[in-house]
Formats: structure tokens, sequence, C-alpha cells
């Protein structure tokens, strides 16, 4: 058997060792300078979290942007003839390794693609969550991502990044889907941005698109490897699909990751508890439950709601069931809603004993 011996192990230009051996125990310590743990910057990259639903229908007769999955927003700006129409849903179609992912199934066509058209999927990053990019400086770093893909609409794709500060800045690239139907994985590289502008906050600092169609007014310029100000002509150059050409379309992605490294790493896997918590910090759903007693013929109570996970900013309150009762409701208001919490506010109409309401409530602090 060959055996090697050494102290360390050092790079040829390098004034201290990447790896060095304790001579007795033969226990190593390595300098490792990329942290494995908690680096992929994108929640929800699995698409195992769902929130709000399964499955969500839309229609371009209005601009629509909302959120599907959680973390990840559809974007479609009205088309013109007929209105296109597309389910976003979470899909049990996925890559090896993968339970889930998101899929865009066209439901209504349109050809019609005018200047100002664009449908996309997108996912925002805070300006807080990306400021060790170190943009700005001469220390800016290099990020990479990559996602897998698939549609059975083969052809060219446009993936853009904005980046948000003093000034909006685009880095724009395409990628091809090559075979039809198939799952394939996308790397793409962006070196350091020495002139970003990103500054501190809990405000959209990055905005990752995922093109599905894009109209002339968003083609005609080029691509941008490296991040330069924001000019709509370069921001879905090389786009030639249009997904709602058939209602046989259907767009997949997975496996989203974003990384400070000038390589793609493997898709980093978090716990559902993990991924969960952390899309909790964008919009969260509670059942609120109060029961109570009253003396007088009309009475109220105030229920105060504590988050599971503090939000990112004061959410806006929405009811998704209406309160239901054993006893006469007359109203009932979400309201004063902080990071923290809110208040259930309510009012009844008779007097006794076994008032018991139960509702579900919705907190939406998304980017």
């Amino acid at each position: 058997m060959s055996e090697i011996k050494v102290n360390s192990i050092k790079g040829t230009g390098a004034s201290t060792a990447a790896i060095t051996i304790d001579s007795s125990s033969g226990s190593c310590t390595a300098n490792i300078t990329n942290n494995l743990s908690n680096r992929n910057l994108i929640i929800n990259g699995a698409m195992n979290v769902a929130q709000r639903g399964s499955s969500s229908n839309f229609s371009s007769s209005s601009t629509l942007s909302a959120y599907t999955l959680d973390r990840f927003r559809y974007d479609l700006f009205p088309f013109g003839g007929t209105s296109a129409t597309a389910t976003v849903s979470k899909s049990t179609t996925a890559p090896d390794g993968f339970l889930h992912s998101l899929k865009v199934d066209v439901t209504a066509t349109d050809t019609s693609l005018v200047g100002n058209n664009y449908s996309q999927i997108s996912h925002q990053l805070e300006k807080q969550d990306i400021r060790h990019f170190a943009y700005g400086t001469s220390a800016a770093k290099t990020i990479t991502l990559s996602f897998y893909v698939r549609s059975n609409k083969t052809g060219n794709y446009n993936v853009n990044i904005l980046q948000y500060g003093a000034s909006t800045r685009l880095a724009s690239f395409t990628y091809a889907i090559s075979s039809a139907d198939t799952w394939e994985r996308k790397t793409i590289t962006i070196a350091g941005d020495t002139s970003g502008n990103v500054v501190d906050g809990n405000s959209s600092g990055l905005g990752i698109n995922f093109g599905l169609a894009y109209g002339g007014n968003y083609i005609t310029g080029s691509n941008q490897s490296s991040f330069s100000g924001y000019v709509a002509a370069n921001q879905g150059v090389g786009q030639d699909v249009n997904l709602y050409d058939s209602t046989s379309n259907e767009w997949y992605i997975t496996g989203v990751q974003l990384e400070v490294s000038s390589v793609a790493t493997d898709f980093e896997h978090r716990s559902y508890g993990q991924e969960l918590a952390l899309c909790q910090r964008y919009y969260e759903e509670n059942n609120c439950t109060w029961a109570g007693y009253t003396r007088a013929a009309q009475g109220n109570g105030s229920l105060l709601v504590n988050y599971k996970v503090s939000k990112r900013a004061a959410p806006t309150l929405s009811t998704k069931s209406a309160a239901n009762s054993v006893q006469s409701l007359t109203s009932q208001n979400l309201q004063d809603a902080t990071v923290g919490n809110f208040v259930v506010d309510t009012r009844i109409n008779s007097d006794g004993y076994g008032r018991f309401y139960n509702l579900l409530a919705a907190s939406d602090a998304e980017l």
C-alpha cells in the first residue's frame, strides 16, 4: 500500500497552508474560504413551500404581478388580441433529487406580442441580504446562478438580474432549452460589480427574472454579461420563445440557487421546516380563534395574534376564509399590523356563554 506523509499542503504561491496535518493524531485542519452551508440565497428554490395553495390561475386582462409558490412571483403584462391565461402550480414533475417544481401551464393563447408585453417568473432578494457582495467596491464578489429548467417548447429563453440601488443596473443572458420535455441544468456567472450601488435595507436589492415572453421593447438591444446601467431594450434579449403561442406549452423550473462563487456547487437542500420559516418572513397564514362571554346585548373582543416569524415589514392583512361562530357575529376586522403581530377585532350581538369564532388570516410582507 502506498502512503504519503506530509505536515501540510500549500499552494505554490500561497503564504499559508490550505491543509495542516497534526503529526501525532493524523487529524487535519483545512483553510476553507467558501462556506458550503447557508450559501444559497434563494428561498424556496426547490419549490416545496406553497402556503397560498398549490395552484393559481392568471389572465392578462390587467397588469398582473402576483406571488404563487412562496417567494416566486408571476409577472404578466397585458398581451394584445385575446387575453393570455396560464395556471401556475406546484408540480411533482422534477429532476432526480427533487420533489417539486414550479410549473407554468398555458391555458389560453396570445400570439400578438406588442412592444411592452412581457411575462416572467421573478424572485426578489432584500438589499441587506446581498450586502456581502460588496458591490461598488474593489472587493466586489462574483456570483453564480444555477437552476433546472424544462419545457416542451425548445428554443432560446432569457434570464436577467436587476440590481436596485441609487440607480437600476442590469445583467442579461440567453440560455437554450435544447431537448423537449427534458430537465437541463443552466449556470450563469456574473463578475463582481465594482460600480454597483446597493445600500442597506429591507426593500428589494436584487430581482432575478426568468423570461416566458418579451415584446419588442425588451429584445432589440444586447445581452449584458456583467452589470451595467438599465436599458429596457437589453432586458429580454435573446428570448425568441413566446410561451403563450400554444395551449400545449408548459415550462418548469426548480433547484434555483444563487451563491457567492465563480462556479455552481450542488444545490443546497434545506429541511422543509427551515424553508417554511424563511418563507414566513414574507407571508404567513394564521388560524385565529377567539372564545368569550358577554353580559350585554352587544359586545366586542380583541385577539392579539403573534407571528411565528417576524415579518420583513408591517404586512398587508386579508381574510382568506370568513369567521365562523356558534353565536351571532356582526363584524370582524384585521388591524394594527406590526412586524411581530396583528389584532383581530370582533363585534357580537347577543349575550351569554360559549362564543367561539375562527377565521383564517393572511399577512403579506412580500417585496
